[in-house]
This record gives C-alpha cells, sequence and structure tokens, in this order.
C-alpha cells in the first residue's frame, strides 16, 4: 500500500526544505548552465526525425510549445493537443512559419475529457505514433470539478494524473503499430511523461484520489496536490514499463521554467525568481533529447526519471517516507482503470 499523503509533519516539513535547497542550486537557469556543460554529445539524439510522428499535449505554450517547436524543426510531423482551439492554431501557425514544417497539425483535446481523449484516438486511427509527450498539466488555486466518464472528479487529478493516463491508455493500439514496424533510426515507440521537481515532495497515492488537501476552503493545497499527481506520474512509468516492453516509457522533470502556468499558477515564486528561472526551451530540452534517442542508445532506459539528460533518484536522499513498492504501484493502475 502507499504511504497517505501528509499535508503537516516533520517527514512533509524535510521534504520540503531538502527539494527547496535542491532546486535553488540545479533547478534554476544557473543549474541548466552547469549542468549542460556534461551533457551527452548531440550526436547520440537524431538530428534528423523525418517520418517520426509525434503526439504532443498541452503545445500551445511553455514547455509543450518549445518541445513541438524543437521537434517540428528536426522534420518530425508534430500533432499539437491543446484544450484551448484558438491558442492551440495560432502555435501550430508559429511553429509552422519558424520550420517551414507543414506537417504540423492540430487536435482540440481537453484531456480531462475520455471522450476527448477518445476523439483524439480517433482521429489517429491507423496512424503509428512513435512518440508521445504527456505535457499537459494544471496547478489550481481552489477547488473545481468536472466529470470523467459520468464520474465527479477533481479538476486537477482528471487533467495531470487521470487525463495523463486515459491519453496513453487510448492512444496504446497506435504505439503499438509503431512498435510493430520500428522507425529505421528511432527504434522502439517511447512515452516520455513530463513530471515536476515538486513530485519530491510528495510520497504516491495509489488510493485516495480526492484526499483533504483537495477539498475547498482553507483545506485546498494545489502545490501538494499537484506534487501528489505529478509523483503519481513517476509510478505510472514505472507501471506501464512493466505492462507494455515493446514500447520504451520514460519520465522527466524539467527544473523550474518561467512558463505562463508557472505565472499564472505561483506569481509570488515566479516574481521572486524573475531572471533565475529556467527558459521554456532550457526546461524542454531533456523531453527532446528523450524523444530523439534511438531506443537502443545506453542513455535511455525504460522506467527511469530523467533531468538535464541524466537519469535521476525519484527520491530525495534518505527517501523521506517518499518510497513506494511495486504493490503501490500496480494498485495505482488498477484503481485509475476502473475511470475508463
Amino acid at each position: 500500500m502507499a504511504v497517505s499523503l501528509l499535508p503537516h509533519g516533520p517527514l512533509a516539513l524535510l521534504r520540503q526544505t531538502s527539494f527547496v535547497l535542491n532546486g535553488i542550486v540545479n533547478f534554476t537557469q544557473a543549474g541548466f548552465h552547469r549542468n549542460s556543460k556534461h551533457f551527452p554529445s548531440l550526436s547520440s539524439g537524431l538530428t534528423n526525425l523525418a517520418g517520426v510522428l509525434c503526439v504532443v499535449t498541452g503545445a500551445n505554450a511553455g514547455l509543450g510549445y518549445a518541445a513541438a517547436l524543437a521537434l517540428a524543426n528536426r522534420g518530425a510531423s508534430v500533432v499539437c493537443v491543446c484544450r484551448n482551439a484558438s491558442r492551440g492554431e495560432a502555435a501550430v501557425s508559429a511553429i509552422k512559419a519558424e520550420t517551414g514544417n507543414e506537417n504540423v497539425t492540430l487536435q482540440h483535446c481537453d484531456i480531462s475529457s475520455l471522450e476527448d481523449s477518445r476523439n483524439l484516438a480517433n482521429f489517429l486511427r491507423g496512424k503509428p505514433v512513435h512518440c508521445l509527450i504527456n505535457n499537459a498539466g494544471v496547478l489550481l488555486s481552489e477547488r473545481q470539478t468536472t466529470v470523467f466518464n459520468k464520474k465527479e472528479v477533481e479538476s486537477s487529478f482528471a487533467i495531470n494524473t487521470l487525463g495523463t493516463f486515459a491519453v496513453t491508455e487510448t492512444l496504446m493500439p497506435n504505439l503499438m503499430l509503431a512498435a510493430d514496424a520500428p522507425h529505421a533510426q528511432l527504434g522502439k515507440p517511447r512515452v516520455v511523461t513530463v513530471t515536476s521537481g515538486g513530485m519530491y515532495t510528495a510520497p504516491l497515492e495509489s488510493c485516495d484520489f480526492d484526499p483533504p488537501i483537495a477539498q475547498a476552503g482553507r483545506n485546498f493545497d494545489g502545490v501538494k496536490l499537484y506534487a501528489m499527481h505529478k509523483r503519481q506520474q513517476v509510478a505510472l512509468t514505472e507501471h506501464w514499463h512493466r505492462s507494455y516492453p515493446s514500447i520504451t516509457f520514460v519520465s522527466m522533470h524539467p527544473g523550474w521554467a518561467e512558463t505562463p502556468g508557472v505565472q499564472n499558477a505561483l506569481p509570488s515564486f515566479s516574481a521572486q525568481m524573475q531572471g533565475k528561472l529556467r527558459t521554456p526551451e532550457q526546461g524542454a530540452d531533456t523531453v527532446v533529447w528523450l524523444a530523439s534517442l534511438p531506443s537502443d542508445a545506453p542513455e535511455l532506459q525504460g522506467g527511469a526519471l530523467y533531468f538535464d539528460r541524466q537519469q535521476v533518484r525519484k527520491q530525495l536522499w534518505f527517501g523521506f517516507g517518499t518510497h513506494h513498492s511495486e504493490e503501490a504501484i500496480k494498485e495505482l493502475g488498477e484503481n485509475l482503470h476502473k475511470y475508463i
């Protein structure tokens, strides 16, 4: 069983303190510049992705836009999955104009809707997907709810955990098509899930998807809830890695990047860290690297978590209560399957 998510207490304080200290050293723009000096050679990733179909959720801004732009610049066909149709159209037009790549398309999809995820799968029916980038996410400041497959659920859970799970599962036939006929240079298809360094502050919750910190009023803590969901994404990556061996599943966290999402959800943090946060391109660098590595590259390890092109630990040093068992990971997958 997973450890319950505790909003307060000594372990939570130790996790938070360790996370902040680590973040100041490594997650900032200065950390990127320092770590990039040790990046593996660019030759370890493909610079020509012609014939590769990439699907990027949340591609209209921030990390998703930066990743979609970089992949299109390398010649990939890119499907930009966006909740806001007008912003998505603007993003696709901008990517085409900057890269000259006409194989960039928009699919309007709110991943907090199972119907929309199924529509996305229908749109891609019969097409092999070589790379799925699960980037869409949200950090809310107050409780909201939505209906997912006729069940009322808390909205950030519906997008961050349930939406990521549903999109990946509904596109599994497309990923399997790519696995059955691997791309000549890229090899096996892969799924790259963009998590957050904030997940280091949260243990895995595999059962209670509407915990006390998700309740309305002063109980609601969007930051802790977001961290919980991001920990679940890391666990799901392990779940999929064990379930679908013909596909490579990895997760990554971008550090602290200056994006519209951060500006809107954490305005005080964004203001305090002005000039110190990473650019969206720096935050998305490891996403693009993982998407373009040949599947037989030794750096690409299924089920692993990456940061700045390096495989990293999934817990802070000493763990502080965030270690989770294979049983808990399996339980998380089983419980999410009940929603779809």
